[in-house]
């Protein structure tokens, strides 16, 4: 994203915790640890490129928190909300560029301001929560599974 279009006053909010706006900030730069990512891939990391909300398309910063089919309901959700339409944008940051701007009272400004901000947030917390409890997961079983085999826990079939 060109420095000339950063939506520098809807990413860096004073009322978010730091950590979300940063998170914003990094996802709008489009560097945040994906699998599409040059991230991973450098620090070693070989995996399947798949989204873990929807399981079906390819995972990309834009992907998760604007296309997916868990994001783009959520995003459906606000808009239709306060009945308003909407064509879907391409990136983080066309959506955050459009989100702003709208006409609120001053309360109802600062709340909706802060909604992508919110939702970023949990997708991505959602989308980490799915990866590790299922890495956790698998770790158990193969743990499991390796003692059964080694016959020190568990019964014979």
């Amino acid at each position: 994203m060109p420095s000339s279009s950063f939506p520098v006053k809807v990413v860096w909010r004073p009322e978010p915790p730091f950590k979300v706006t940063f998170f914003v900030w990094a996802a709008v730069l489009h560097k945040i640890p994906t699998l599409d990512s040059l991230q991973l891939q450098r620090r070693g990391f070989q995996f399947p490129n798949r989204c873990e909300l929807c399981r079906r398309n390819s995972e990309s910063t834009d992907h998760i928190l604007v296309h997916c089919d868990m994001a783009y309901k959520v995003w459906c959700f606000f808009i239709e909300s306060f009945q308003f339409s909407w064509t879907c944008p391409c990136t983080t940051g066309d959506l955050l560029q459009s989100w702003h701007g709208l006409k609120f009272s001053k309360e109802g400004r600062k709340l909706w301001s802060l909604i992508p901000h919110a939702v970023f947030w949990m997708l991505w917390k959602t989308h980490n929560e799915l990866i590790f409890r299922s890495t956790l997961s698998n770790q158990s079983a193969g743990r499991s599974g390796n003692e059964s085999e080694s016959g020190s826990v568990g019964a014979a079939d």
